[in-house]
Parts: structure tokens; C-alpha cells; sequence
């Protein structure tokens, strides 16, 4: 089986495929690669691609693009319940984030920067609640650690000791 692709050219060294949210398939090859290599490359990863581009065409189907209205009623519901749930996490975690922004971005269920402002994506509302809570915990904890470490996922734990299992129906 053939997959459609396209490849994306840099100056990185090695390969790699992404599926993308609309269940395109995309190849990042370094600049030496030949088009044999990258369909070589394709072709070893068949058995992942056939996973990933069901996954993606699944989470579509229960997750489908919201239209215009559809977000701005969503990010209207995120303004009204995201920031007291900020509010309640943070004071539990003893952390003050300098701001809250609410978006819609597609790939990103929030971030935090440097600086310790947040941001969420009104798209998580389409989740359960105990979802939308492990992405507002995870945001905060990443004010105490601003990494991925044992010490950030004992931070998460130790508000939300069922995390895993939050974090997992981000993923359905």
C-alpha cells in the first residue's frame, strides 16, 4: 500500500513522518536525501502509518471541526469556565499566572511560557471536564517546572493523582 505524501526539505538530519490533524502525511527529510530514500523511509514505516492515519481519521469523526459559530461559542464557554478553574488549581498549587488567554488552536491543548502566562484552547471543551482540569494542571505545573521531568509529572500527580488516566481521554 501507497501512501500520498510531501516532503518537506531542511537542513535537519534525519527523517521523520508526521500525520497531520486533517490526516495528511508528511516526510521532513535533510536536503541529501533522495526521493529513494524517503520512499524507502515511507515504505519501512507502513505499518505505523496505517495506525496513525486511522487514529487521526477516528478522532475526526468523534472530534469534527467546529464552524465558525461553533468556536465562538466555545471560546465564549472557555472565557466563562477556564479562569475560575485556573483560579482554584492555582491557588492549590500556590502558583500566580501572569495572564490567560484563550485561543483556538488546533494542535495545542495550552501552553505556559517563560514568563508564566497561559494559554488554552477553547477546543479542549470539547473533552470531558476531568480532561479540561489535567490541561489546566498541567499548564500551572509547568510554572513551578518549566520541563516535562519526574519532578513537573509528581507536581501534576500530586493535585491530580489520576492524571493518567485525564490525560488519556485527551487522547480519544
Amino acid at each position: 500500500m501507497s501512501f500520498p505524501y510531501k516532503v518537506k526539505r531542511s537542513k535537519r538530519k534525519t527523517l521523520s513522518l508526521r500525520v497531520s490533524p486533517e490526516a495528511e502525511i508528511f516526510v521532513y527529510a535533510p536536503l541529501w536525501a533522495s526521493d529513494a530514500d524517503v520512499e524507502a523511509f515511507v515504505s519501512r514505516h507502513e505499518a505505523w502509518l496505517i495506525k496513525a492515519v486511522a487514529r487521526v481519521t477516528e478522532r475526526n469523526k468523534k472530534h469534527p471541526e467546529p464552524t465558525k459559530e461553533e468556536l465562538m461559542l466555545l471560546k465564549k464557554e472557555a472565557r466563562r469556565i477556564i479562569p475560575p478553574l485556573v483560579k482554584h488549581y492555582a491557588a492549590i498549587l500556590g502558583v500566580t499566572p501572569t495572564s490567560i488567554r484563550i485561543n483556538a488552536a488546533r494542535t495545542r491543548h495550552g501552553s505556559c511560557n517563560a514568563k508564566g502566562g497561559l494559554n488554552f484552547s477553547c477546543r479542549i471543551l470539547r473533552f470531558p471536564m476531568e480532561a479540561v482540569e489535567y490541561v489546566v494542571v498541567h499548564e500551572l505545573a509547568h510554572i513551578r517546572e518549566m520541563n516535562h521531568s519526574k519532578a513537573f509529572y509528581a507536581v501534576v500527580e500530586g493535585v491530580l493523582p489520576d492524571y493518567k488516566r485525564r490525560r488519556a481521554l485527551l487522547k480519544e
